[in-house]
């Protein structure tokens, strides 16, 4: 199929769905089983987001230090997405929907 190219901008926003889905789920206050779910389902996205992100490196016009750098740097964000325990991934996310109450109920000094 000589004609496809691959849009990776897909893996990035499938992440955005499923980290919208596990705030939703935590906001909901949904049992432990869906927000688990939807915690792993964010890691997943984002391990695929990433390896797409490694497989668009380009080696050709850049030194081999720059791009060694580059592909250990996601190699490592890989590596911990994968052993971020789930319980870690819905703690990260907790305090995201919480600082987001914040600011919505901050109040605003209009007169």
């Amino acid at each position: 199929m000589s004609n496809y190219v691959p849009w990776y901008g897909k893996k990035r926003s499938h992440l955005t769905e499923r980290e919208s889905d596990l705030l939703r789920s935590l906001d909901r206050g949904e049992n432990a089983g869906k927000v688990n779910q939807a915690a792993e389902e964010v890691r997943l996205a984002k391990i695929r987001m990433l390896k797409a992100e490694r497989s668009q490196v380009v080696v050709s016009n850049q030194s081999h230090a720059i791009v060694t750098a580059r592909l250990d740097k996601l190699d490592r964000e890989i590596h911990d997405a994968n052993s971020m325990p789930v319980g870690a991934i819905v703690s990260k996310y907790r305090r995201k929907l919480s600082q987001a109450d914040r600011t919505k109920n901050k109040p605003t000094n209009s007169q």
